[in-house]
């Protein structure tokens, strides 16, 4: 390619040893090449080019174009699935969710909302999900957060807390009860002289641990 000389689009063609194309493609072709090169186009419709990116510049255009295409799928998605409760900005992240339908209630954890919420639907289409959460999501049950937590040991404690409170709670049914047999955890500390003791004792106890 040449460099710091302005160019006819043929002459880039040519140079890059490209198809020459028109219309729609000719510009699809020009948004290909604005990954790999730094140019830009002059009034007269000439191209001037600059350098050819190295492989970390072109991770952050990358990411710059997935970052933007990801605002737009985020706002389609919202608006395609009104049950899905939550915004665009905590649409991705983790934590612990509710599947909610009347007084029926599903609590489960997961590192993404919206990638769960989506599993969810996909499950229902092959009628492979649990029946009574397909019943909630069916009946237009809603998928909220009930609390954020990035830590995936945390998010097994806050699963088991909130089954457990919609469990004790008479105006709810929680269809985990019937469906899903949950591990209860339990985060404890201990000293790290002391951590080869506590590993052995729970090893002879049969107590499993992470």
């Amino acid at each position: 390619m040449i460099y710091n000389k302005p160019l006819k689009y043929k002459d880039i063609c040519e140079n890059l040893g490209i198809e020459r194309l028109s219309g729609s493609k000719q510009q699809t072709q020009l948004r290909q090449l604005h990954k790999i090169y730094k140019f830009e186009k002059n009034q007269n419709g000439y191209y001037t080019f600059y350098k050819k990116y190295n492989d970390v510049e072109k991770l952050e255009i990358q990411n710059k174009i997935f970052k933007n295409c990801g605002l737009n799928c985020r706002n389609k998605a919202l608006k395609d699935n009104p049950n899905f409760k939550i915004n665009k900005e905590d649409m991705h992240k983790s934590g612990i969710y509710k599947i909610e339908c009347g007084n029926l209630i599903y609590i489960g954890k997961t590192k993404d909302f919206y990638k769960r919420y989506t599993e969810h639907k996909r499950k229902l289409k092959n009628k492979t999900l649990y029946y009574d959460t397909s019943e909630l999501l069916l009946n237009n049950g809603t998928f909220e957060i009930l609390e954020l937590e990035n830590n995936k040991k945390k998010r097994n404690i806050l699963e088991t807390k909130w089954i457990k409170r919609y469990r004790e709670n008479k105006n709810y049914i929680c269809v985990n009860s019937n469906n899903i047999n949950y591990k209860e955890y339990k985060l404890i500390k201990i000293n790290l002289n002391d951590y080869n003791y506590v590993i052995d004792l729970l090893r002879k106890n049969n107590i499993k641990y992470e």
